[in-house]
Formats: C-alpha cells, structure tokens, sequence
C-alpha cells in the first residue's frame, strides 16, 4: 500500500507538470492583473480561458481553466537526391579466383589410431608373452604368460607333439620341452581361439633319436626303453616310474623319458618323450621299445586313442595313429604291454 506521503508527491508532481505545460504550449507567463487592455497576440487568435469569480473572496486569485490545445505541426515535404545518369551504368567486377594450395605428401596420410593395451589389475599387458631357449640335452625350456588369464587351460604344439598345461594364479607357466626338429616351431593355443608362437634353432637335437607317445584322457598309457639288454628295474630301464635327467646324456650317454601335460584340467592330453644320444654314444647295441598300457577303472573295456611320434636322422618325423583295446574291468589293476609298435632302436658304434 502506498503511504500517505508518496501520494502527496505523485499528485503535487502531476499537477506541476500539467501546469507547466500549458504555459509552455500557449507562450503566456503567470496570471496577474495588468492595468489596460491585454495584448493581442501574433497569429491565429484563440479563445481566451474563462475565469470562474463566482466563488472568489477578496485578495484570491481566480482559477483558471485551461481547454488544452492540439499542436500544430507543419507538414514538409522530403525529397530523396537523384543520383547521376554515369551511376545507373552496370560495372562488371572482376571475378575472384580460386588459389590452389599444395599440400605436402606427409601430410595426406592420416596416422593410424593408437592401439589400446588391456592391462591386468596389477597394470601389467593382458597381450601373451611365450618365450623359449634351448638347453643341454637338446631340450627347450618354454615360458608362457598371459596376466589376465590365470588358471587357465592351455594346448601347447611341437612338430606333431600336443599337450595341455595350465597357467598358475599369475597367468604364467613353465615347462620343458625335447626338441623334435632342428627349427623348431612352438605355439600356445587357449580355449578362446588365440594362439602364441615362437620358434628358434636347437642344433643339437640332430645326435638325438627320439621316440614319443601322447593320448587324451587320465594315465593310462606308458613307454618303457630297456637299453642295451637291460631288465625290467635295472638302471637301464627307462619309463615315468624312473624317467633320469637330460644330462645322463652326456655323462653316462643313456637315455632319458620327460613326461609333458597336466592331468588336472578339462579335456587333459598327454604325451611322453623318450631321448637317446645316438650320435654321442660309444658303444653298439640295441634300445627294446614297448608300451604298456594300465588296466584302470576309467579305462577298462574301453578304446584308448594314441599316436606315436619317432624322429630320423634326416631329420623328419614319423607319425603313427593307434587304437589301442584295454581288457575288461575283471582286468583292473593288470598292465597290458605292447611290442612292435615302436621301431627299436639299432645303436652303431660311431
């Protein structure tokens, strides 16, 4: 609500303004009483303003009631200049070329996309490293990771050999490997899809005669090597029960068995290796071959699928699928044992 005194001023305002207006409209100064007859002003005569005297008391001065006036405006003509016969003529300008900018060569090739690397929680490369040297005996020590894979099942391939791992809570594994080949090719294949290789030379597989055997499935199958005449037990009998190291090679020239492949995982494959220093040795005779096969619960009455493996001195590798029929389960706990699937070996003296 407006207070009293804002009121006041709003209306004193307003009335002074209008009041100064119509003097201003109308060039007349205050009222006053003027002795003789009012000047006659210039122009157009108007009607002069009625004084209402009828309520006046002495010593008051009238009220004057202004009619307010209309302005007058004079009305004026505009003209626009005409501008001069030359600048209605049509000029042609003069058309913009178009430069030609050269751009370097190096410049038009556009740099391919930064390749992202998956890093494991501990910021280490998800990308898989397998690496392998060789070592005495004509073996290759193998090591395998991938840090964001731990535990997992892995298939390793060597010129025909295959067998499974798996990698530890770290994503890595470790393992040796008998050369089968002189360049020898490795790889690691996972059960998504990928696969990891490498390869390197071993010249010294080449004074050895390797004989190998590898299945899928729990232990079942065996090689037994009995060098020059030995007996079952004597220390020239070879197998995974007694398999000696890679340097009985080259301090007693004998041979040696590596077991390769976990047990312990989905879909398990198996393989064994049997190593002998032929071009190291001294001495001639003959390395009887057999493999043996346990009778077991999970392999009774069932059909064992297995391949053989057996190097040459050219080099090569000699490859043998085989079907092998294990007796029934009243046969639990028997071994049965298979001759002439291996080639035995025939030792000259060098």
């Amino acid at each position: 609500m407006l207070t009293k005194k804002t009121l006041m001023t709003i209306a004193a305002t307003v009335f002074v303004a209008g009041a100064t207006g119509y003097y201003m409209e109308n060039g007349l100064a205050p009222i006053e009483k003027v002795d003789g007859p009012a000047p006659r002003p210039n122009g157009p005569s108007r009607a002069a303003p009625k004084v209402d005297t009828s309520d006046l008391k002495p010593g008051a001065r009238p009220t004057v009631k202004a009619r307010p006036v209309a302005p007058q405006t004079a009305s004026v003509k505009h003209s626009l200049p005409k501008p001069p016969s030359q600048a209605l003529i049509p000029v042609a300008l003069p058309v913009a070329g178009v430069a030609e900018i050269e751009i370097p060569e190096d410049t038009m090739n556009v740099p391919p996309a930064p390749t992202i690397t998956a890093l494991s929680g501990f910021d280490i490369s998800c990308e898989p490293v397998l690496a392998a040297s060789a070592t005495e005996g004509a073996m290759i020590e193998v090591s395998y990771a991938a840090a964001c894979n731990p535990g997992e099942r892995i298939i390793i391939s060597h010129a025909g050999l295959r067998f499974t791992q798996e990698t530890d809570e770290n994503g890595e594994v470790a393992f040796s490997l008998p050369a089968m080949t002189r360049a020898a090719m490795i790889s690691v294949e996972t059960r998504g899809g990928g696969k990891t290789t490498t390869s390197l030379a071993v010249p010294a597989v080449e004074d050895f005669d390797r004989v190998g055997l590898q299945w899928s499935g729990l232990d079942a199958l065996s090689i037994h090597a009995l060098e020059f005449g030995a007996e079952y037990g004597a220390p020239g009998h070879v197998s995974a029960l007694d398999p000696k190291a890679p340097q009985r090679s080259l301090v007693e020239s004998g041979g040696f068995l590596t077991r390769l492949g976990a047990l312990d995982v989905d879909s398990p494959i198996v393989a064994e290796v049997y190593s002998f220093p032929t071009g190291r040795i001294d001495r001639a005779g003959v390395v009887r071959l057999s493999i043996e096969a346990l009778v077991t619960p999970y392999t009774c009455g069932q059909t064992v699928n297995a391949e053989t493996f057996q190097t040459t001195r050219e080099g090569n590798v000699n490859r043998m699928n085989l079907a092998i029929e294990v007796p029934n389960c009243d046969a639990v706990g028997d071994i049965v044992v298979l001759k002439n699937l291996l080639r035995d070996l025939k030792i000259a003296q060098n």
